[in-house]
Order: structure tokens, then sequence, then C-alpha cells
């Protein structure tokens, strides 16, 4: 597993990659993109544990994890911090 942090707009963004090494799709999974959904996190958390243990293994590809996109509106308990960020994705190449 590879960790790594980022600040975005004075947040720390945290995420946890891991690659099998083989081809295959990259995949991206983000939790708490608002700020009062604890599932997300929660369930992100326990895959990156199991994967990170060996109790289940990525066969190909790659996936990055996401747990608390919005770290300011999780801590606060709040739907939202400024900007709804399920709002903004844009389509790119």
């Amino acid at each position: 597993m590879i960790q790594s942090s980022d600040i975005v707009n004075n947040e720390r963004i945290i995420t946890h990659s891991f690659d099998s090494k083989k081809p295959g799709l990259s995949v991206l999974v983000y939790g708490a993109i608002h700020g009062d959904e604890d599932c997300g996190p929660i369930a992100i958390r326990k895959l990156i544990e199991e994967m990170d243990s060996g109790k289940l293994p990525l066969v190909q590809g790659s996936v990055t994890f996401v747990p608390v996109c919005n770290p300011r509106a999780h801590t606060n308990k709040v739907r939202v911090h400024k900007e709804n960020l399920n709002r903004i994705f844009k389509k790119t190449e």
C-alpha cells in the first residue's frame, strides 16, 4: 500500500493506493464527499485494512481510496463546506 496526502484548500486529503502489478483497470473510490455521510469512510477503511493485511488481495489493476474527500465538512458533521463537491466533477479526457 502507498499512503499519501495532499493539502487542498488548507485541508489534508489522505489517499491509499494498491497496485497488483498486473494489467487491469484503475479504480478510484471516494468517501465522505458530503461531510455528514459516515458509512463510506467506515467501509473504505475496512477495505483498506483487509487489503493491507492480505486478507483481500488485488488480483489485477490498481485501486486508490480516498476515505474522506471533504475533511472540513466531515469534521464538522455538515453536508457541505462552501461548495457541494458532488456538483463540481467535470468530464475530462
